[in-house]
């Protein structure tokens, strides 16, 4: 697909109709709408569903060497945060930091209900938790995105994903070597009635990746999905975010970590089909030179109150060619 710079631009303000590249194809999650852009009147915004909800589109197909994977941008627009919670009215006043949760900044506290829309209902989270969980609304669409019979969400933490994917996958296997952290995510998969459907797995997510990926297990998963640490809010400091400044705790990696690339691979010879999610100024060309085998890439960005949060790249299967065929590109 070949457009202007000028096309590119305007393609990433004006959110361009296509399916989600599911596999398999599933309907859009119940309550996807929210006050439309168009069809204003009098400074007034319409009621609306917005048509841009939940629809996929191409950005671009990076440039790429005969010998190294086709590389596809896309974008999808989520679900407003507002959607998630009480109203804008009952987070102002008296809306205290409880004990609780003392040393985290108040700006955290008070979007609780992005990260977990049943928060009141008994979620719990520990200090880490307020900066690396899942937005639901997101978490919500790569659930969609990543349907499957046997998911491993190698990097629980307090469950945003492995939540979002009992209610899409037929088995959910989540791994966390914090063993307090995954009793939270234990409790918090209860808060939504989806406890019964994950495996809650205490263990070094990078130790146990290695014991499937050698046969030893005799299980073989669908898809794996990575959220590693991302080093705290500081990778937002970043011109482009290198997979290097990723580092992973482990018993036997280098100086007791492995790094993005390390980690990409490994999850790649447990299952052919990985969602990494990654953050939104993280570097394209890094993404795909990292994986040097595979044969298409997608980086799909997440677009939320008309700005990207957050980015995933898809490999394998879970690669939106049904979107992209739509959009023009051949030989797939």
């Amino acid at each position: 697909v070949e457009s202007s710079d000028a096309e590119l631009v305007f393609r990433l303000g004006v959110f361009l109709f296509g399916d989600g590249g599911k596999r398999p194809a599933a309907s859009q999650p119940a309550n996807s709408s929210r006050k439309a852009m168009p069809g204003k009147k009098g400074g007034k915004p319409s009621n609306a569903p917005d048509p841009r909800i939940g629809r996929l589109e191409l950005v671009r197909e990076l440039p790429s060497a005969p010998d190294s994977p086709r590389f596809f941008q896309t974008q999808v627009c989520l679900e407003k945060y507002s959607r998630f919670g009480p109203r804008r009215h009952q987070n102002k006043p008296g809306n205290a930091v409880p004990a609780e949760y003392a040393d985290v900044p108040k700006k955290y506290y008070m979007q609780r209900y992005r990260l977990f829309s049943r928060f009141d209902q008994g979620v719990r989270m520990d200090s880490d938790s307020w900066f690396s969980v899942t937005p639901e609304t997101i978490a919500e669409h790569l659930a969609e995105r990543c349907r499957a019979s046997v998911i491993v969400d190698a990097f629980a933490g307090c469950g945003g994903n492995a939540i979002q994917f009992a209610f899409t996958c037929e088995r959910v296997i989540a791994i966390e070597r914090d063993a307090a952290r995954l009793e939270l995510a234990r409790g918090n998969a209860r808060v939504y009635g989806v406890e019964d459907r994950i495996e809650f797995v205490h263990a070094d997510a990078i130790e146990w990746m290695k014991g499937v990926a050698s046969g030893s297990s005799g299980l073989r998963p669908d898809v794996v999905f990575l959220s590693p640490p991302w080093g705290g809010p500081d990778y937002q400091a970043a011109d482009k975010f290198p997979l290097e400044a990723i580092q992973v705790p482990t018993s036997t990696g280098v100086n007791g970590a492995i790094d993005g690339v390390a980690l990409l691979r490994l999850a790649r010879s447990v299952s052919p089909e990985v969602a990494f999610f990654a953050p939104r100024n993280s570097d394209p060309e890094a993404l795909a030179s990292a994986i040097p085998d595979a044969a298409e890439l997608e980086l799909e960005a997440h677009v939320i109150d008309d700005r990207v949060k957050t980015c995933c790249l898809f490999c394998g299967d879970l690669v939106a060619r049904r979107t992209l065929q739509r959009a023009g590109v051949a030989d797939l």
